[in-house]
């Protein structure tokens, strides 16, 4: 593994929101980005986050899969503020753990997060 110059001390770990991918919940992302969380161990934490929207389970999910829009329709455009389920939820994750440093997305939930930001 490579050795990196010592970096500044941190005073406190940085906190991390992470936002899934349709068709799969936060148990799933967290699963997924283990090497990543036991990687950074030392400089963040990370919180995941639960999108509001069911979807119907495929063959193999071990887990009850989510997302974060509406199947049918996202609830957003370039002409319109966010709304939807979806921003509720993610303003509720952050009034109530926020504040966080950062936000990890994967796919769908790095879409949620760069509509939302």
């Amino acid at each position: 593994s490579a050795s990196y110059p010592a970096g500044p001390v941190m005073s406190r770990r940085l906190r991390v929101l992470c936002l899934h991918g349709n068709q799969q919940c936060a148990q799933l992302f967290e699963n997924k980005t283990e090497r990543l969380r036991r990687a950074c161990s030392d400089v963040a934490t990370f919180h995941y986050a639960e999108g509001p929207e069911e979807r119907d389970r495929q063959p193999g999910d071990d887990l009850p899969p989510r997302g974060w829009f509406p199947a049918e329709d996202p609830g957003f455009s370039a002409d319109a503020p966010p709304a939807g389920r979806w921003v509720d939820c993610l303003e509720r994750v952050l009034g109530t753990y926020g504040p966080f440093d950062a936000v990890l997305g994967f796919s769908e939930g790095a879409v949620a997060a760069a509509v939302l930001c």
